[in-house]
């Protein structure tokens, strides 16, 4: 006998404010009663996008409903009655008796506190009491087997074998709004007019009232011959609709059900609209898991719970995290109830909350026992140290102290390496005062240790303020820069060194926030990788902008770099630094000087100079540096980043790239020998050596830009390894079209997008959804303008007026430009000459360290100021001081 077991879950957007998703579903396969069941019950995904499972492992929940005053009350459709929980979940009481079993749904009436309604197999259970009390209100129902329940300001509409019944007096009494044609299966209100309903049926399709329930109109355009489910109205958007059912799939009507569009096929049980992200669709697949769509059904992204069937899907409010404190607290709170509860950083959050300090000293000698890891194993290991605070147990100190004896950790070769190491180093050494070198894997006293961790990040800090960083604006690394200084803030004895960690923490904040969208960090980056290149929010640098500012969505279950930092000495931004990051009502050019990494070979110089240029906008952000081969393997030269109210899980950025590998490269950056240098590097970075790659910088690519407009020219040498050009057109572009004159016109979010290539491509696909341009040309270039779409009557508007721009360009000997942008501007470009806008030679070299609206600092200067709604305060790494001047 084949059976099923169901599962209920509960889900949470973003941490904004937003909402908590609830769903119900079963894990389906394999179960009978008395068998154990996985999988099956309610779950709840939270604002990091991750599962857990509040309550029990039950096989048969049919349904859920929030209160809507308050949304820890949560009530269950379940086989053993209806099931509440006043405190979302860690606790349930089953509030109804024998009498009513096998609930099939339930609702909750939110202009009516405490009336709740129950679908049942023999009529309909009501309270008015919250759950206090039962009764039935079925009399004069026909044929009583109720599926479905819906409620509204005391009226009530009840569907089941005998088609839809209503009530006018919170369900004292009935009379029947529609012939039972079929079995109703699910009835649902609208929230845009209070007058109309929509219901669905068992083969025969769906019906909607106008006129509050009283009487019913079939809807055309549904299969009736197919069994309906479920219906949706999308909060965000009046007349957006999705249906589903049984072999109909996921069906979309975006005029209230007078035309539909199949999204999804398949064997769809359930569908709901995201109310904190316009047009963002979850549908449960059979015995499959559950999927979610932003781009009208092109792609489906599985969201989780594999293997189930799933029920029903709610929303509840969530409060948002509104200060620095709370959003901190949360971040620890994630990483100590970390599932696997297996790593330094779950016993450094357990340490600061004050929990589980057995299970911690338990756990830290087990770790302990094999140190690995490198600088990557001292910094997690040195929170521990200093948030102990008498809460582990002797052996557990000893065996800390003893790994810094007998384990020896790499320093790294990179510039967050050694700023991890001789940061923990350091306060390390001032833990263990005053021990030999025979204490220590180093061989030297705790003062030489102290002495030289204390110089090296002394040669950084100060090299950091007068070049800028060397691994600048990393979407990952940028993390673990904030890291150490956060661990001196916190805990560095010398008021000196504390002093300016807390400077240095001002100084990447203020280096962060002018170029951050929403949360998003726009490029150009040192270091970025395969995903964040194309999905902009994936990555370290959304925690640290929800964190820090409140901005966007931090990532799923946020990284250790957040959490550790959270726990030292990270701390809330002046509010300058929070104004230079959630200001954005008008566009501003923002210009920075930073370093390339160090270069062992091939240059006279160790480190040059950078060039970054960022142009933002309410609705987007374009951003590019000079081009070359400026950090090795996941340098990101140019782009454009949409805004958009949700991007998790979106790949909302355009540009394009010289797919380059080499030894040259490797050796200019590595100390690596010719030979097997390349296959090193893949064995970390698959994609290095790919010719479809769209991570990693070229000395082949010459970039320049003025505010909206970037033209990338190309003169790739024949016998380059790869001799053509990518670029990537994402899954989630509103529209792409190719036009007669050359100009590919594409929109994402608020941005209009016009790039044109310069020689012949083709377009190849791309495994995860979108499109590759490919132009095979050894002498090549785009030009890329953008606009927003407020600027436009039109979209037609917009391509005209960018069909009409002044444009020539030539390919022999060397790739050649002279474009008028929208914005009036002329830009003459030439491979191997610098560029010239209005006439002007782009002279870089004359640049300031930072110059725009926001952050300013002269070369040669030790003083930056920051600027932002009518504040000012100067960064005086002079004398190391700071200070707000208005």
């Amino acid at each position: 006998m084949r059976t099923i077991c169901w599962l209920t879950l509960l889900a949470m957007p973003a941490w904004a404010g937003g909402h908590r998703m609830l769903v119900t579903a079963v894990g389906s396969k394999y179960w009978i009663a008395g068998v154990p069941v996985k999988n099956s019950g309610l779950h709840v995904r939270d604002a990091f996008l991750s599962w857990s499972q509040p309550g029990f492992q039950h096989p048969d929940i049919q349904a859920v409903a929030v209160d809507p005053a308050n949304p820890n009350v949560v009530f269950l459709a379940a086989g053993n009655g209806c099931i509440r929980s006043d405190d979302g979940g860690k606790s349930w009481r089953i509030t109804t008796s024998w009498e009513m079993t096998e609930l099939r749904d339930v609702a909750i009436d939110p202009e009516r506190p405490g009336h709740v309604y129950v679908a049942l197999p023999d009529g309909l259970g009501v309270s008015r009491d919250g759950g206090k009390s039962w009764a039935k209100k079925d009399a004069g129902l026909a044929r009583r087997y109720t599926h479905t329940v819906a409620a509204h300001g005391g009226r009530v509409l009840r569907g089941g074998e005998s088609g839809i019944w209503l009530s006018e007096d919170a369900g004292e009494t009935w009379r029947q709004a529609a012939a039972a044609a079929a079995e109703t299966t699910d009835i649902v209100h609208s929230p845009h007019n209070p007058q109309e309903w929509m219901a669905v049926t068992q083969k025969a399709g769906l019906w909607r009232s106008s006129d509050a329930g009283r009487t019913w109109s079939h809807v055309e355009g549904v299969d009736g011959s197919k069994t309906i489910y479920n219906v949706a109205y999308d909060p965000t958007t009046p007349g957006r609709v999705a249906a589903s059912g049984w072999g109909i799939g996921a069906l979309v009507s975006e005029d209230g059900g007078k035309s539909w569009s199949r999204w999804r096929a398949g064997e769809i049980w359930r569908v709901a609209w995201d109310p904190d992200d316009p047009g963002r669709l979850y549908a449960g697949a059979h015995e499959d898991a559950l999927y979610e769509t932003g781009n009208r059904g092109k792609t489906w992204k599985k969201t989780g719970l594999d293997g189930t069937i799933i029920y029903d899907i709610e929303f509840a409010p969530e409060p948002a995290a509104k200060t620095f404190a709370e959003r901190r607290q949360r971040v620890i709170e994630a990483h100590a109830a970390a599932g696997e509860r297996g790593s330094y950083v779950t016993i450094a959050a357990a340490l600061w909350l004050k929990q589980d300090c057995s299970w911690c000293s338990t756990k830290l000698i087990d770790l302990l026992r094999e140190p690995q890891g490198d600088m990557f194993w001292m910094f997690p290991v040195t929170a521990v140290a200093y948030l102990d605070r008498g809460q582990l147990n002797a052996e557990a100190r000893a065996a800390l102290r003893k790994s810094w004896r007998t384990y020896m950790p790499y320093r790294g070769d990179t510039e967050n390496h050694w700023l991890l190491y001789y940061t923990t180093l350091y306060l390390m050494a001032q833990k263990y005062k005053g021990e030999p070198g025979s204490a220590w894997y180093t061989g030297k006293s705790s003062e030489e240790n102290m002495k030289e961790a204390a110089d090296w990040i002394d040669h950084w800090m100060n090299l950091t303020i007068e070049r800028g960083q060397g691994e600048y604006d990393c979407t990952h690394y940028m993390g673990v820069y904030f890291l150490p200084m956060s661990y001196l803030a916190a805990w560095a004895e010398d008021p000196r060194m504390k002093q300016r960690a807390r400077m240095m923490l001002e100084l990447l904040m203020a280096d962060f926030a002018p170029e951050t969208l929403n949360g998003l960090f726009a490029g150009a980056h040192a270091r970025t990788d395969d995903r964040q290149v194309r999905e902009k929010w994936a990555g370290v640098s959304s925690d640290f902008a929800w964190l820090l500012f409140g901005s966007g969505y931090p990532y799923t279950g946020f990284f250790s770099y957040t959490s550790l930092a959270a726990m030292a000495g990270l701390f809330e931004p002046p509010p300058v630094i929070q104004a230079m990051a959630t200001t954005r009502d008008s566009c501003y050019t923002h210009r920075e000087t930073k370093r390339t990494r160090n270069r062992w070979r091939f240059y006279d110089e160790k480190n040059g100079d950078v060039y970054k240029t960022t142009y933002m906008c309410p609705d987007y952000a374009v951003s590019s540096d000079q081009g070359g081969l400026l950090q090795p393997v996941q340098q990101h030269s140019w782009d454009v980043t949409w805004a958009l109210p949700d991007p998790r899980g979106r790949e909302n950025t355009l540009f394009a790239m010289h797919p380059f590998s080499g030894v040259r490269e490797l050796q200019t950056y590595f100390t690596f020998m010719p030979d097997f240098g390349t296959d090193m590097v893949v064995r970390s970075k698959r994609t290095y050596d790919s010719p479809d790659k769209f991570l990693g910088g070229s000395f082949h690519e010459q970039i320049a830009q003025d505010r909206d407009t970037i033209i990338a020219l190309y003169d790739i040498p024949k016998g380059t390894r790869f001799e053509h050009i990518n670029g990537f057109f994402s899954k989630d572009l509103d529209r792409l079209d190719e036009d007669a004159s050359g100009w590919l016109f594409a929109s994402g979010g608020g941005a209009w997008i016009a790039l044109r290539p310069l020689q012949p491509y083709t377009w190849k696909a791309i495994d995860e959804g979108g499109k590759r341009l490919e132009s095979a040309f050894l002498q090549n270039g785009v030009i890329m303008q953008v606009a927003s779409a407020r600027e436009f009557g039109s979209w037609e508007e917009f391509k005209t007026k960018v069909r009409g721009l002044e444009l020539s360009f030539g390919m022999a000997p060397h790739a050649r430009v002279r474009f008028r942008s929208l914005r009036g501007a002329l830009l003459e470009c030439e491979w191997g000459l610098p560029a010239r806008v209005d006439g002007a030679p782009l002279d870089r070299a004359r640049w300031k360290m930072y110059e725009g609206p926001w952050v300013n600092q002269e070369r040669g200067s030790r003083t930056v100021t920051l600027r932002g709604s009518g504040r000012e305060r100067l960064l005086d790494f002079s004398h190391w001081e700071a200070r707000d001047v208005k």
